[in-house]
């Protein structure tokens, strides 16, 4: 028995000059309002108005006759299929299928023009994909599938981010104390300048109570090496007094918060040095070039190598603090932009055994500055990753995704693809976040979750990230590290980042009512994430889809990884 509709006719031709006729006369037509959203299996007698379009997807079927014998040989059509443009030259060859066995002809086919029984219209916007259907014994008959599609919503597109302003927390303010040094000496050995401070020059300054900040500012040297000198009974006492100290070298400047070295043992030493060493231009380039950095596409230099390190002095053997900082050291590099660079790619990178790594960076482009959160010492320079990607050139997102690339906060699924529109998974924005702010992996080999192995690629991620309180599992034991995230999970996630970084991300009971009441689907928002929603909404880091639309259980897409953790970012002062 031969099935009614047995195929598409994607190579039957002589469809072309209907297909062609019917899109003319339906997509450029006005709207027709109707409540249709399942498909018919026939209509055969279709007037205007019987059909009306709404904002879902229709299926409507036609049983089409034809309505004129006349050939048309050579003529050259355009067939619209499956949204696919094909050019196709309507000739007398005969069509030809075989189906069990026995082989059918079509002749009438290639010689006959339908049209629509009556007319429709579709809102503007809309598209229609098109499926032709071949009757057998019916002669000359066929079924016409129309697909119209409502357009896709998209997200509001990104404006193009701001010109930044100088990055805040590194400006020394107006409770600074800035020491009085004296002509260094220089160890000509190590072409190095040397400064040594007294306990007497800190005494006062310590003693004062409104001097938050203490500066030592080195005046610019011809060597290559400066070294600032404290007793470490002075650097016990400033840690001690709850200052910031801050000691500038040239083109580079160390930020020294209260805790960075709490859990050093100052009565174990004698003196701690804070020491900038810069590399030649030649060790410069043997440096990044022994890692492969300057063949990476995309990537240039814009600072010199430094060398960064805190040394500790006993009994006159000089050694490196090699520690975990207990809060993280704050270190501002020169860099030297050429025309055109999109100075917010560049970053700070450090060298360790596997190669140069990506430090959390943000950028002061009214000074020059890279400002890297280092949590360990090393050496470093300033480079500028210029990454894209094929699929994201005509995409909203595409400047944050560029942005967040650069910071190789995201990572393509290849070199060449970012597919922006696909899903993220729980464990892959759970990476995003703690790439983003620089947070030290935990290194253990527990398993808080019992379906995250330490085998697998993000074990390390999750783990950091579940230490750190940014991430919750379920009641059952397990943190569905595969599951696709949604985007009140990704706001949740966030806010709870956000307070990792000593954020305020309070809010009432009230509030949080009256912005997600502002959303046609706020009561869909889980009441275990009301809360993190409505500040990630009041921030504008977790916008609506469209007007009035949260959308807080729908899968977040890649795309909105990357925007969200932008704005994020921005938002703490971090970029």
């Amino acid at each position: 028995m031969v099935p009614r509709r047995y195929k598409k006719l994607m190579g039957n031709v002589g469809l072309v000059l209907f297909v062609t006729f019917m899109m003319l006369s339906v997509v450029n037509t006005g709207a027709v309002m109707a409540n249709t959203t399942t498909p018919m299996d026939v209509v055969e007698d279709v007037k205007p108005g019987d059909v009306e379009v709404v904002d879902k997807t229709v299926t409507i079927t036609y049983k089409l006759e034809p309505v004129t014998h006349t050939s048309f040989d050579t003529v050259v059509a355009t067939l619209i299929w499956d949204n696919v443009r094909y050019q196709m030259s309507v000739t007398e060859d005969i069509y030809k299928e075989t189906i069990g066995g026995v082989t059918y002809s079509v002749y009438a086919l290639l010689q006959l023009v339908y049209q629509l029984p009556g007319s429709i219209t579709i809102p503007d916007g809309f598209t229609v994909v098109t499926t032709v259907y071949q009757v057998y014994g019916v002669a000359d008959v066929v079924y016409l599938d129309l697909e119209i599609k409502p357009p896709q919503i998209t997200p509001t597109p990104t404006p193009p981010p701001p010109t930044p302003t100088p990055a805040p927390g590194f400006v020394v303010s107006d409770t600074a104390a800035t020491l009085t040094v004296k002509e260094p000496t220089v160890d000509t050995a190590t072409d190095t300048s040397i400064v040594s401070i007294s306990d007497d020059q800190l005494k006062d300054i310590l003693k004062d109570e409104t001097v938050k900040e203490v500066v030592i500012s080195m005046s610019e040297t011809v060597t290559s090496g400066s070294q600032v000198v404290l007793s470490s009974a002075a650097a016990k006492d400033i840690r001690e007094s709850g200052k910031t100290l801050f000691v500038k070298t040239g083109d580079v400047t160390l930020k020294i918060a209260p805790n960075t070295l709490k859990d050093l043992d100052f009565a174990a030493y004698d003196e701690v040095t804070f020491n900038v060493q810069k590399h030649s231009e030649a060790e410069g380039k043997d440096l990044l070039s022994s890692s492969g950095v300057i063949a990476v596409k995309g990537m240039s230099e814009k600072s010199p190598v430094y060398e960064v390190n805190i040394g500790l002095k006993k009994d006159d053997v000089a050694t490196k603090y090699t520690g975990k900082f207990a809060e993280p050291l704050e270190v501002a590099f020169k860099y030297t932009p050429a025309e055109g660079d999109n100075e917010r790619k560049m970053g700070a990178y450090r060298l360790t055994a596997d190669g140069w790594e990506y430090v959390p960076s943000r950028v002061n482009t009214a000074d020059n500055l890279v400002i890297a959160t280092l949590w360990n010492t090393s050496k470093f320079t300033v480079l500028l990753y210029e990454k894209t990607f094929g699929d994201i050139a005509a995409h909203w997102a595409r400047a944050d995704i560029e942005l967040m690339a650069s910071k190789h906060i995201v990572k393509g699924m290849n070199d060449y693809e970012f597919v922006p529109d696909a899903t993220t998974t729980r464990a892959q924005f759970a990476t995003m976040l703690v790439r983003s702010l620089g947070i030290p992996l935990v290194d253990t080999e527990d398993e808080t979750f019992s379906d995250v192995s330490k085998d697998s690629w993000y074990h390390s991620y999750v783990e950091t990230a579940a230490n750190a309180g940014i991430v919750y599992g379920y009641t059952d034991g397990t943190f569905k590290p595969e599951d696709t995230i949604s985007r009140q999970e990704m706001a949740a996630m966030i806010v709870r980042t956000m307070g990792l970084a000593d954020y305020d991300t309070s809010i009432t009971t009230a509030e949080t009512d009256l912005i997600l009441g502002t959303y046609g689907d706020g009561p869909k928002v889980a009441s275990w994430a009301r809360e993190t929603s409505a500040v990630a909404s009041k921030l504008g880091i977790v916008r609506g889809r469209a007007e009035g639309v949260w959308a807080p259980v729908e899968d977040a897409t890649r795309a909105e990884a990357a925007v969200m953790i932008r704005r994020m970012l921005e938002t703490l002062d971090q970029m």
